[in-house]
């Protein structure tokens, strides 16, 4: 588990790379169980075309807000 400044570090570089503002491509999951019940499809669905409207640190948890369209 990364320490709590290394992912605040994570989280400035996120923001000053430009991905606010920018919509998702592409979604891959590694790990099926943290998107239960979805399926790997149905997530990238639900996903793909949104807008990253900011990005926050909670804790050592990285958050991508969205915009709410579907």
């Amino acid at each position: 588990m990364p320490e709590l400044p290394e992912v605040e570090t994570i989280c400035q570089d996120l923001r000053s790379s430009g991905l606010v503002g920018k919509p998702i491509q592409k979604v891959s999951v590694f790990w099926h169980k943290t998107i239960t019940p979805l399926s790997a499809e149905e997530f990238g669905v639900r996903l793909v075309g949104r807008t990253i409207i900011a990005i926050e640190r909670r804790a050592k948890f990285i958050n991508l807000l969205l915009d709410d369209s579907q």
